[in-house]
This record gives structure tokens, C-alpha cells and sequence, in this order.
């Protein structure tokens, strides 16, 4: 199962840019939670394989570090299959001003 997810998140007015893509080849969909400070601020429903989830609600997110957990699911079922995988990434406040 490829994980494809933002590797420095951006923090915007209470959303979390995370990028989570389910890269079409998976074969199973795939459900991802967002944890900081040990509480999980965000739970995902099922991603299919090609679908992306760019923006996540997440208001107590603040800028540091933060753990995206990525669970690949049978896509009949939505049930759980095998181990899931969990990547540190970096919440960096989103540049307001409009340069990249």
C-alpha cells in the first residue's frame, strides 16, 4: 500500500492542509486520522483508491509536530486490513501574504 501525504501540512483559519492521496494502484481504501499532542484532532471516512483529501477540519491544530495515521481498509467492507502506517509531518501556518 503506497501512503502519499503532506510532509509540512499547512494551518489555515481552523483546516489542515494534509494532501492524503490514495494513489489509484492501491487496492485497498485507506481512512487516516490526524493526532497532535496525543489527541486526535481529525478521522477520515473511507478513501477510495485515486481520491485525494486536500483540506481536513481540524480547529485545535496548532503549528508543530503532528502524526498522520493511515489505515488501508477492504473496499467492500470499509473493514480494517493489516497494520496501519503512521508518518510525523510538520503543521506550518499557511503564508497569508500570497507569495509561495
Amino acid at each position: 500500500m503506497t501512503i502519499s501525504v503532506s510532509a509540512k501540512p499547512k494551518l489555515e483559519d481552523g483546516k489542515v492542509r494534509v494532501n492524503v492521496s490514495n494513489v489509484a494502484e492501491n487496492k485497498f481504501s485507506q481512512t487516516f486520522t490526524l493526532s497532535q499532542d496525543g489527541v486526535e484532532l481529525y478521522s477520515s471516512g473511507l478513501i477510495a483508491p485515486g481520491e485525494v483529501v486536500e483540506w481536513c477540519e481540524a480547529p485545535d491544530a496548532h503549528e508543530g509536530s503532528a502524526t498522520v495515521t493511515v489505515q488501508g481498509c477492504d473496499p467492500e467492507t470499509g473493514a480494517p486490513s493489516g497494520n496501519p502506517q503512521s508518518v510525523a509531518v510538520a503543521i506550518v501556518a499557511a503564508d497569508l501574504s500570497g507569495n509561495q
